[in-house]
């Protein structure tokens, strides 16, 4: 930065409820949306992920999705500084060219929590299994992971199954895997499973369930014919997922249409 560039204060004035963060949906639907999470939504999100998660060791959390992703801020980056661990990141391209260094790194580093989608897991579980693993270290000790979040997309209960039978070769405990669901909208997770697989097996499940809200979370499922208020679905029938909360964004960033779209005419 230049010397002679002049200094501007910041603002005195700023709110809580003000945009603190752009960041880019997907675009699965479309083109990509740029959400505005405020510094409010941002800290409840914190909040409510540390008590879904409950007493915590205090191990680092390890982190290899790209910076740009909201997984990255909220679900490990801004989490671990809340929750005051250490951090560890790696790159997505040295974990996704070697799915087991993911473990490696988990080992050497006596790493508390990280994340992998299904179809990771499924990946590293077939190179487990088959043993295509020759770059695992010698010592592998998986027994410092407490928390291995999964999301992003469906999970079945056999590749999840398959997976912990490998990890718990290598001194895993038996429940560390924690499927959810969350969105750029809210933050990322916002609903987890801790239950897994206790409950999923006793229901005969093809896929997992991705389990309750955070507090401060209020979840309905709309019947998708349903046009008044109480069209809501009972258990077992499908519909369209509703949220409402701290946690849920208020806003597109320049694009007032999305989110008259988004949200149902009580919020």
């Amino acid at each position: 930065m230049s010397r002679s560039m002049p200094l501007l204060p910041l603002p005195d004035s700023s709110s809580a409820s003000e945009p603190a963060v752009l960041m880019l949906t997907s675009g699965t639907t479309g083109r990509a949306k740029a959400v505005q999470l405020s510094h409010d939504q941002i800290l409840a999100s914190l909040e409510g992920k540390a008590k879904s998660a409950g007493p915590q060791s205090g191990g680092p959390y390890l982190n290899w999705i790209v910076k740009d992703h909201v997984s990255c801020l909220t679900e490990n980056h801004l989490l671990a500084m809340y929750m005051g661990f250490y951090q560890v990141h790696l790159s997505a391209d040295e974990v996704l060219s070697n799915p087991v260094q993911l473990l490696n790194m988990v080992s050497r580093h006596r790493v508390w929590r990280t994340f992998a989608p299904h179809s990771f897991l499924a990946k590293l579980s077939r190179e487990l299994v088959l043993e295509q693993t020759s770059s695992s270290d010698g010592d592998l000790d998986l027994g410092c992971l407490q928390w291995l979040d999964s999301g992003g997309e469906a999970n079945t209960v056999d590749v999840c199954e398959a997976f912990q039978t490998q990890l718990e070769k290598y001194g895993a405990r038996k429940d560390i895997i924690v499927l959810g669901f969350g969105m750029t909208e809210t933050c990322a997770g916002c609903v987890y499973n801790a239950n897994y697989p206790t409950y999923d097996r006793g229901q005969n499940h093809q896929h997992v369930d991705v389990g309750k809200g955070v507090p401060g979370l209020q979840l309905r499922v709309r019947l998708l014919d349903g046009n008044s208020p109480s069209a809501f679905a009972n258990a077992g029938q499908v519909g369209l997922l509703e949220l409402s909360g701290d946690v849920v964004f208020d806003g597109y960033f320049n694009d007032r249409g999305s989110k008259a779209a988004a949200f149902t005419s009580d919020g």
